[in-house]
């Protein structure tokens, strides 16, 4: 599969990953996913977080993540 960098594209993809986690993710009391820089400042990562945070807004379960970081992390802190 090819993902655009569309803005609008984009928005379409993140929505339609919130919807499918909402969807697998509902019976879960606790999920580990990607932390909210991204690990190493990844965009993808970083959505992945939010789509998750979104998906899982009514159901509220633990979210667990990774502290990794690294230089590249830097970008999305602004330091």
């Amino acid at each position: 599969m090819i993902v655009s960098r569309n803005k609008n594209d984009y928005e379409k993809n993140f929505n339609h990953l919130a919807e499918l986690l909402k969807l697998k993710l509902s019976s879960f009391d606790v999920v580990y996913t990607h932390n909210p820089w991204g690990e190493y400042g990844h965009e993808e990562h970083i959505s992945v977080f939010k789509a998750v945070c979104v998906a899982t807004k009514s159901t509220k379960p633990s979210i667990y993540v990774s502290s990794y970081l690294s230089d590249r992390s830097k970008q999305v802190f602004d330091i």
